[in-house]
């Protein structure tokens, strides 16, 4: 799996879409390029739980303190542009039309606009993904296939880790 990360990445494909089951090692490899990004000094670095940070953020937005509003804004911004952002559990979190204008989508844009490496964990394939933010409306599948589009685009190819839980 190494070995094809390491390709994708030298041949200037910015996002890695890691594919598999819970337990397989998504995370676990995602912790290892995180890792040695930071030991090589490349940047700072955000890796997200997507079922706990997007609600995080949408608390920050809703809130009626001023303050908080003005950090969900730098929130986005930082995670829009940190030369790594890893988004661990993509479709398991809560889903809403919302989180996907309002989130995903932004930051998957400005992250592809600005050439910097993303590291996408899901139990589900880009396909699935794509119905999941649909929400069965016209307007949601074309904003949904975006979605997929802007990661089809940047990755080579998908790392499958298969179906079967490996316990380290």
């Amino acid at each position: 799996q190494l070995s094809l990360v390491k390709a994708q990445l030298k041949n200037k494909r910015k996002m890695l879409y890691f594919l598999g089951a819970s337990r397989t090692g998504k995370t676990y490899l995602s912790i290892a390029i995180v890792n040695n990004f930071i030991k090589n000094s490349e940047g700072k670095v955000a890796f997200l739980n997507t079922t706990m940070r997007f609600q995080e953020l949408i608390d920050l937005l809703f809130s009626k303190n001023v303050n908080d509003k003005n950090e969900f804004n730098n929130l986005l911004k930082e995670y829009s542009t940190c030369p790594l952002l890893v988004l661990d559990g993509l479709g398991n979190e809560r889903k809403s039309e919302f989180i996907r204008d309002s989130i995903l989508l932004p930051i998957l844009k400005n992250r592809n606009n600005n050439k910097v490496v993303t590291i996408i964990n899901s139990n589900y394939t880009l396909e699935e993904l794509a119905i999941l933010y649909s929400f069965n409306k016209e307007d949601g599948k074309i904003i949904a296939n975006t979605i997929k589009n802007i990661i089809n685009s940047q990755i080579e190819s998908i790392v499958d880790f298969g179906s079967t839980p490996n316990l380290y």
